[in-house]
């Protein structure tokens, strides 16, 4: 359905939120916010956009059980809303960045990071097979990138377990195929040595995923 959307940066009037309307002309009616409403930060993991010929233009806002995804009609409107949310998400949370990073006696659980550090956030299914069967890692996951790890935050029926730390340093390989995103952790991993494989939304979702981390390993190799 064709809806008309707001975003609204915190203020007397409410918390940072999305807003949704039928239509322009019910916004404009409206003296204050009476639309319909999902609050941003601080629940909100993070924003991602993928663009292909089944799904469009869309920008999908992650938390941790619950996704929002828009459609826009052009890739500059999909841009413009993703870089508009990203830079809220970051405003909100700036006073409550923290560093990141892992030791030797890190075992690959953690509390999770600020939502800004989260560059990208995709939703997956961890299969039963490598790790993810061995692990106990099965079952939906939020996968989200930051500058040195991929963090897998447990949803739906397993949200209640620990997020799960993968750095990037430690990854020796990685791909997709079709659908599936996959990568190969070594020894140096909190989790030990071995295959993780992620169903992801399409195999578009899949690409985005491959090329995002590709990206990040080789700026981390650079420094």
């Amino acid at each position: 359905h064709r809806r008309y959307f707001v975003l609204r940066a915190g203020s007397h009037t409410g918390p940072s939120r999305l807003e949704w309307y039928k239509n322009e002309q019910k916004f404009t009616a409206a003296k204050k916010s009476g639309g319909k409403a999902a609050c941003l930060a601080p629940v909100l993991l993070g924003v991602s956009r993928i663009s292909s010929a089944r799904r469009g233009h869309t920008v999908a806002l992650y938390a941790k059980d619950q996704t929002v995804v828009l459609v826009a009609e052009e890739q500059w409107g999909q841009e413009e809303w993703y870089l508009a949310v990203k830079k809220l998400i970051e405003e909100e949370r700036k006073d409550d960045e923290c560093g990141e990073g892992f030791s030797e006696e890190d075992d690959g659980y953690c509390t999770l990071p600020a939502a800004p550090l989260f560059r990208e956030v995709w939703p997956v299914t961890v299969k039963a097979r490598g790790l993810g069967c061995s692990k106990s890692l099965t079952g939906e996951s939020r996968l989200c990138l930051t500058a040195s790890s991929l963090i897998l935050v447990r949803v739906g029926v397993s949200s209640d377990l620990p997020s799960v730390t993968m750095p990037l340093l430690s990854v020796r390989r990685f791909g997709h195929l079709e659908g599936s995103f996959y990568l190969e952790l070594g020894r140096s991993a909190p989790s030990g040595a071995g295959e993780v494989w992620m169903e992801a939304q399409d195999q578009a979702a899949a690409q985005n995923i491959h090329e995002a981390v590709r990206e990040a390993v080789r700026s981390m190799r650079l420094l």
